[in-house]
C-alpha cells in the first residue's frame, strides 16, 4: 500500500502539491460539497465518513478540484496527532448521499481523474475501506453505476450497499443510528456543525498543508518495497 501511495504522488503531483484550502477553487468545493468525518467509531471500530452535494447545481462542481480537496483532507486526517494509538480505526466506511445528484453531474466526469481516485481508494488509502454505502438512491444510481463500474475492482464492488430514498433503517444495520448526524436521524451534531469543525481544522493546519516539502516523495521513498502488500 505504501509503495502505491508514493507512486500515485509521483505520477500525479498536481493533486498532491500546491494546495491551499483558502484558494478560490477549494472554497468553491467546500461550499458545494460536504465531507464530514464522524467523531465516534462503529462497534467494529470503523470510522465513518459522510459525503454529499450541498445542492443540485452541477455547474459548480469541478471534479479535479473536488478530488484535490478530498486528497488534501485525507492527508491532513492521517497526519493529525493521535492521543491514543489504541483508538486507531480498524477500517473505514464511506457514505455518499445521492439526494442532490443528477445525471448532469456525470457530464463533469474526467476519465483520468476517476481512474486516479479509484486507484487511491482501492490500493493507496491509508485506512482499509470496508464498506461503501450509497443512500437516498433513485433510478439514477443504475446509470451512474454503469458509468463507474469499469473503474471498480471486484473487491470494492462487493462492499457496495445501496439504500433507497427514505430507507435509512437499512443503513442503521451497518452504522448505529445514534452516531449519525441529526440530519440522518442520529444523536450526533448536524452535518453543518461538523463541517464547520473540520473547516476550522483545515484553517488551523493551512500552513502545514501548503508546505509541499511534507507531501512530495523523496528519492529514498521509491526504494521501499512491496512487502506490506503481501501481508
Amino acid at each position: 500500500m505504501l509503495t502505491r501511495h508514493i507512486d500515485l504522488r509521483e505520477r500525479h503531483p498536481w493533486f498532491f502539491t500546491n494546495r491551499d484550502p483558502n484558494a478560490v477553487e477549494m472554497q468553491k468545493i467546500i461550499n458545494t460539497f460536504d465531507m464530514v468525518l464522524l467523531q465516534q467509531h462503529t462497534p467494529e471500530n470503523y470510522k465513518v465518513c459522510i459525503t454529499r452535494l450541498v445542492h443540485s447545481d452541477h455547474s459548480e462542481i469541478v471534479l479535479n478540484d473536488l478530488v484535490k480537496m478530498y486528497l488534501m483532507t485525507c492527508d491532513l486526517r492521517f497526519h493529525l496527532p493521535i492521543e491514543d494509538y489504541r483508538k486507531m480505526e480498524s477500517g473505514e466506511i464511506i457514505i455518499f448521499d445521492m439526494k442532490n445528484f443528477t445525471l448532469k453531474h456525470l457530464t463533469k466526469a474526467v476519465m483520468s481523474t476517476l481512474r486516479l481516485m479509484s486507484k487511491y481508494l482501492q490500493t493507496a488509502h491509508p485506512v482499509r475501506l470496508v464498506q461503501f454505502h450509497v443512500i437516498n438512491c433513485t433510478s439514477i444510481v443504475n446509470r451512474a453505476l454503469l458509468f463507474i463500474r469499469p473503474f471498480i475492482y471486484a473487491k470494492l464492488y462487493n462492499t457496495l450497499h445501496f439504500h433507497k430514498v427514505g430507507s435509512l433503517e437499512t443503513l442503521y444495520k451497518f452504522v448505529p443510528r445514534e452516531m449519525l448526524p441529526s440530519d440522518y436521524g442520529g444523536c450526533a451534531p448536524s452535518m453543518y456543525e461538523m463541517k464547520k469543525y473540520w473547516c476550522g481544522v483545515l484553517d488551523t493546519y493551512r500552513p502545514f498543508i501548503m508546505n509541499d516539502d511534507y507531501w512530495k516523495p523523496h528519492d529514498n521513498d521509491s526504494e521501499i518495497d512491496d512487502e506490506e502488500d503481501d501481508e
